[in-house]
């Protein structure tokens, strides 16, 4: 009886974390290559930088196109900033995504850098990063 009852205590704690943790938000998403491009620069390369730029590119536009506040975790007052930044975030990342040499791609990952706090203002997240 005491592992049945052990067992569902479990399964009631871990099972909404699951189901909530299926499909990560916008904010996840972007963030997560984020600091991956900012660790690779980090150790002063830019290699590997470009697919981690273009799939911020590709997220920040796709969720411009199609965008529901509660699934990219906004609230409805959050919406419209979020809305109108994705596309400056697409821009940002797709020029760090084009930048050619370790000097272009630190150039070109300030602006990325930039437009970053406003996406975690919007999201109602608090994250410090460190630019390198």
């Amino acid at each position: 009886m005491r592992r049945l009852t052990l067992l569902l205590a479990v399964a009631a704690v871990l099972l909404p974390s699951l189901a909530t943790a299926a499909e990560p938000t916008v904010y996840d998403t972007i963030s997560k290559h984020y600091e991956a491009i900012r660790m690779i620069l980090l150790h002063d390369s830019s290699d590997g930088v470009a697919p981690h730029a273009e799939e911020i590119a590709t997220v920040a536009t796709r969720a411009a196109g199609a965008f529901d506040a509660a699934r990219h975790g906004v609230d409805a007052a959050s919406a419209d900033r979020l809305r109108e930044l994705l596309p400056e975030l697409a821009k940002a990342a797709g020029q760090v995504a084009a930048a050619g040499d370790l000097a272009a791609t630190r150039e070109a990952f300030f602006p990325l850098s930039q437009a970053l706090p406003k996406l975690t203002t919007s999201a109602a997240r608090a994250t410090l990063f460190f630019l390198p």
